[in-house]
């Protein structure tokens, strides 16, 4: 024990040394910007980068003293710098999380390039004269004053091009992608040449272009325009092309303005409120700006004073329809998108003393019963994990038997979470939650900490009150290590260090419970960690209440998780010290019950509904904010949000006394709550009666084990028991109370796809089958069905033909699965096996099936019976005259080849493939009658009731065949980031549109194919470089691998007890 100590207080040593050393001896944050000086003509430009000596400085606000001279476009480490007009000014980096300014000064001489305009690659650029183009789908700042237009599309001047024509022949080609996928994004929009503000009308529906003819679309649509005073708009129309591959422009001018300015006026806000309702309900990133615009336009329209955040308008809900406030009750509904697509209205915004209030504890909970334990864990006395004694029983947590594991699962997640996020997640954007939750905790996982790391700790346990990662939830992470003074040492060292590199970030210290701890703390909660010590152990925090309960389980003034049932349950199948451990995560009963409660419920709601609000108000001041010119305080009473405190604006954007900010919310778990409004109470009460509808008699306790290894993964779920209403239901009714055999299916090395699945023979679906297959056999005096044994099984095995198949997927996707069957079904090497039960039954029905076969269709099938080698199987062909008709659709020497046998029937397509069958069969008989050994027949099955085992070719062939409804799927998400992207191109042409949103909305927009977003000149929009843009779709493959690089799967279903175990192994 000696021994290990001095080696960890050697590791905390030269820990301590190294961060000492990286944070310039407690030197203040300096920002440097090079080069410092710079000369640059009128509308040429020069590169400048910044850096800091802080680690977390890897974003800065650039700003220019004086626009008039020069101007900065973009953001981040380096930037462009424009010259404007001769003169010198000085160019300003300062520094994200802190207070350090670099500068450099730029002279701009006379003389070069003048009238050039910006270059088509700045952020800057823009078509025609004006650097502040606005597309339809994107507006620029208003006019002070403006003249109003409502005119025909058909009506307008065509100075260059000419409009579509429905006439013209469609040359798109044919796939089984759904044209409406790519019609909804090709809507028509207009960019003006110089100040314009445009919007495409639609008279009657506007989803109609993505179901409508051409021709008819364009008679009905209508350009409502606003233009400074005096200026007559011109511009370029951007329409679908008649065949949908692309859309194609033309340029127009209007010649007068609308002789009634105060309908043109009304027709126009009319059209930007519905533009942007439009956007707002598609779903995609940008709705909380689309809402606001929505809202303010109609503001406008109606002539209205509502100034309250709150007060924007909520469909009525109704029969079978779902209200606003019932979608924030929702379990999973803490995320941005929820509240930024919310509508809010007053009742919902009453939350404060003047509604009518209810008592939290008269509202009745969760009543559904805990699941009995008893008897599966009698005798039972697993080892535990050391950190369970302090992780309260009703929170989820994950266990890392190592630090190397926590470091391995961590890696792993990120290479290949990204990709499966791409694939799973409505909308292409990065939350930067772990590296966000890294910097807040001050524990990065760098190669200083991976290095020294498994020096101090043993094990580490990760927990928290509820699954809000992305937009706020308090988080623990727990050290069991020998030594607790040498880690908090290297833990105190690295928050000093996170401390000074972040203004107004401030050490702290306390007590929480009988736990003294100490830390830093920003204003904003970007940095929050506290450190203390319990029950032997090293806690890290981003909140007190969290500390609380853990000091609270660890003397007992809580139940433990170590203290349950189903925590001893879980930790017998998945033991303590298994060498392929990486992970165990568990969700208890308590958990899930906690999460489904009244106060997390209507907490949740209360903060979804604050975040709307605080998006909104983000909106309303995101000019100030994006200029820099904010003045920090708070802001109008009439602004806050009922119960929200007082709301301030800062650089940074808007917070709330009691909800945080956009980037941290306050977790539930630290928000009080003694009672409710009447409505509250009620909203709550339907989510109820909704959930317990779906758990009848008890929740789903669920353990998961991860293991990761440099072979591949392995996941081992359970879930303990099924709710009623499972999908699975049905699967578990068919599959019954049977197992399959080590044997079953015939495993065998040749196989690139095996599934087997065991069988009921009473289950309903069974007793239908029964059904059909005694009208098929009408003679037949016993159970048709009478035969089936335990389990049915189909496989595939190698052949050229899965090349083909891989070739053809990969040019036409899904078509070549049809096209598959057309002309290699005869060549396909795959077969039915069943089990049999009962040979004498299996004999009677195939010759009752024969004579029912020959009496409704006389001379069309012929039947041979062959023998192999002393192996009989019986082949099954068209006639002549059957065969002819078969050849003219394209069929040739089809026939079906089954063999039945004591133990299995098989039946296939492929002679083959049935010949090598029955050999296997039949080398495993011999070896058994000489009582020799037989070899394990490959990869054993990981499910009693269902397994799949899928190799390499046939992985990829699939992987090929759904590769177009996977880039189709990502194009949309693609391109559904492109409307906001405009508005911030268009709004604030000096900052790149991606990290303005990324800077005012807390989240990265990514192309979700690995490319990045462009300008595209020629159509006046941001586009993906992987995907175009709906204007100019590219044929290009994103990257992502549809299976994130593994080559072999092995899945498994298990179901026990009305409960799943599920298993997979991924090999790479």
């Amino acid at each position: 024990m000696k021994r290990v100590q001095f080696g960890s207080r050697c590791a905390t040593v030269l820990l301590g040394v190294l961060l000492v050393a990286t944070s310039n001896c407690g030197t203040k944050t300096t920002v440097t910007v090079t080069p410092e000086t710079v000369t640059v003509g009128v509308n040429e430009s020069a590169y400048l980068k910044a850096s800091s000596t802080s680690e977390y400085d890897v974003h800065f606000f650039w700003k220019s003293a004086d626009k008039s001279v020069a101007n900065v476009m973009g953001s981040g480490r380096g930037v462009a710098v424009w010259g404007v007009a001769p003169g010198t000014t000085t160019i300003a980096a300062e520094g994200r999380h802190s207070a350090a300014v670099g500068k450099a000064t730029i002279t701009v001489k006379a003389g070069s390039q003048e009238g050039a305009g910006p270059p088509a690659t700045s952020p800057g650029a823009s078509r025609g004269a004006s650097a502040a183009v606005a597309p339809s789908n994107g507006t620029a700042k208003d006019t002070a004053e403006a003249d109003y237009y409502y005119v025909a599309v058909q009506d307008l001047a065509i100075t260059e091009g000419a409009l579509p024509d429905d006439s013209e022949a469609s040359t798109a080609p044919q796939t089984r992608r759904r044209p409406g996928q790519r019609r909804v994004f090709m809507q028509p929009y207009a960019v003006g040449n110089a100040h314009e503000e445009i919007y495409w009308v639609t008279e009657g529906n506007r989803w109609a272009w993505s179901l409508e003819p051409l021709g008819a679309l364009l008679d009905a649509s209508r350009l409502a325009i606003r233009t400074p005073a005096g200026q007559r708009p011109s511009g370029r129309l951007f329409i679908p092309k008649p065949d949908w591959s692309g859309m194609t422009y033309a340029d127009f001018s209007v010649a007068t303005a609308a002789p009634d300015q105060a309908d043109a006026r009304k027709r126009f806000l009319q059209a930007k409120a519905d533009h942007y309702e439009w956007l707002t309900r598609r779903g995609c990133p940008g709705a909380a700006w689309f809402r606001h615009q929505a809202n303010e336009a109609r503001r406008a329209l109606e002539g209205s004073a509502r100034e309250s955040a709150a007060n924007t308008r909520l469909p009525v809900s109704g029969p079978g329809r779902r209200s606003g406030l019932d979608e924030t009750y929702s379990l999973f509904s803490g995320g941005r998108a929820v509240s930024e697509n919310l509508q809010l209205d007053r009742e919902l915004g009453a939350t404060g003393a003047a509604a009518e209030q209810v008592p939290l504890e008269s509202i009745e909970g969760i009543t559904i019963a805990e699941v009995d334990w008893q008897e599966l864990i009698q005798g039972l006395e697993p080892e535990q994990d050391a950190l369970a004694t302090l992780i309260p029983a009703d929170q989820h947590v994950l266990f890392f038997p190592s630090f190397q594991a926590m470091v391995d699962l961590a890696d792993e997640a990120q290479a290949r979470g990204t990709p499966v996020l791409r694939l799973l997640e409505s909308r292409a954007e990065d939350a930067g939650t772990r590296e966000r939750y890294e910097r807040q905790l001050c524990l990065s996982l760098d190669s200083l900490t991976r290095l020294v790391g498994p020096k101090l700790v043993s094990s580490i346990a990760f927990t928290g009150s509820d699954p809000y990662l992305r937009t706020g939830s308090d988080v623990a992470i727990l050290f069991e290590t020998a030594d607790a003074d040498a880690l908090e040492t290297a833990i105190a060292a690295r928050q000093a260090l996170a401390a000074s590199a972040v203004e107004g970030a401030e050490a702290v210290s306390g007590s929480a419970g009988a736990v003294e701890y100490r830390g830093v703390v920003s204003r904003d909660r970007a940095i929050c960690s506290y450190l203390g010590s319990v029950g032997g152990a090293v806690v890290v925090t981003n909140s007190i209440a969290q500390l609380e309960r853990i000091a609270a389980a660890a003397n007992g003034g809580i139940p433990a998780i170590a203290s349950l049932d189903e925590y001893t349950f879980f930790r017998d199948r998945y033991k303590c010290g298994d060498a392929d451990e990486t992970a165990l995560l568990i969700l208890t009963d308590a958990t899930i019950r906690r999460w489904c409660g009244p106060r997390w419920r209507i907490l949740a709601s209360r903060r979804t509904r604050a975040a709307a609000v605080l998006s909104e108000l983000q909106a309303k001041h995101l000019d100030a904010l994006a200029e820099g010119n904010v003045e920090p305080g708070p802001l109008a009473p009439e602004a806050s949000a009922p119960d929200a405190g007082t709301i301030q604006i800062t650089s940074d954007g808007v917070t709330s006394a009691v909800y945080g900010n956009l980037t941290f919310l306050t977790p539930i778990a630290e928000l009080p709550l003694e009672s409710v409004t009447t409505q509250e109470a009620q909203a709550y009460e339907r989510f109820r009666e909704s959930y317990q509808r779906r758990w009848r008699r008890f929740f789903d306790p669920i353990a998961v084990r991860f293991s990761v290894q440099r072979a591949g993964i392995a996941v081992d779920l359970t879930v303990r028991p099924l709710t009623p209403a499972s999908d699975y239901r049905e699967f578990m009714d068919v599959t019954g109370s049977g197992a399959i055999t080590r044997d079953a299916g015939d495993p065998h090395g040749e196989a690139v796809l095996h599934v087997v699945m065991s069988l009921d023979r009473e289950a309903e679906e069974m007793r239908e089958l029964k059904s059909f297959a005694l009208e098929m056999t009408p003679g037949l005096e016993v159970d048709p069905l009478g035969w089936i044994g335990e389990w049915i099984a189909f496989y595939a095995d190698e052949g050229p033909v899965w090349k083909e198949f891989e070739a053809a997927g990969a040019e036409r996707g899904l078509d070549a699965a049809e096209d598959f069957y057309e002309t290699h079904l005869v060549e396909a090497p795959v077969a039915l096996e069943v089990h049999v039960g009962n040979p004498i039954k299996l004999t009677a029905f195939l010759s009752a099936l024969r004579v029912f076969i020959e009496q409704t269709a006389p001379g069309m099938l012929t039947w041979q019976s062959i023998d192999n080698e002393g192996r009989p199987y019986v082949k099954v062909s068209p006639s002549d005259e059957g065969q002819a008709e078969l050849a003219r659709d394209g069929w040739q020497d089809l026939a079906a080849y089954y063999a039945a046998t004591p133990s299995r029937f098989i039946l296939t397509l492929n002679e083959s493939l049935l010949e090598r069958a029955l050999e296997r069969m039949a080398s495993r008989r011999k070896a058994r009658e000489k009582g020799e050994d037989i070899p394990e027949p490959g990869e054993p099955w990981l499910g009693k009731h269902l397994a799949v085992q899928a190799k390499k070719s046939v992985v990829a062939a699939l992987q090929a065949m759904f590769r177009e409804d996977v880039d189709a799927t990502l194009e949309a998400r693609a391109w559904g980031n492109i409307p906001i992207l405009n508005e911030w191109r268009s709004r604030y042409p000096e900052t790149l549109p991606v990290d303005f949103h990324q800077r005012f909305w807390q989240t990265k927009l990514v192309c979700p194919g690995g490319g990045e977003y462009l300008w595209n000149e020629e159509f006046q929009t941001v586009e993906s470089s992987v995907y175009g843009h709906p204007g100019q779709p590219r044929a290009r493959h994103g990257d992502v691998d549809c299976l994130f690089g593994f080559t072999e799967a092995n899945l498994g279903l298990t179901f026990e007890n009305d409960g799943l175990r599920a298993r997979t192994l991924l090999r790479r």
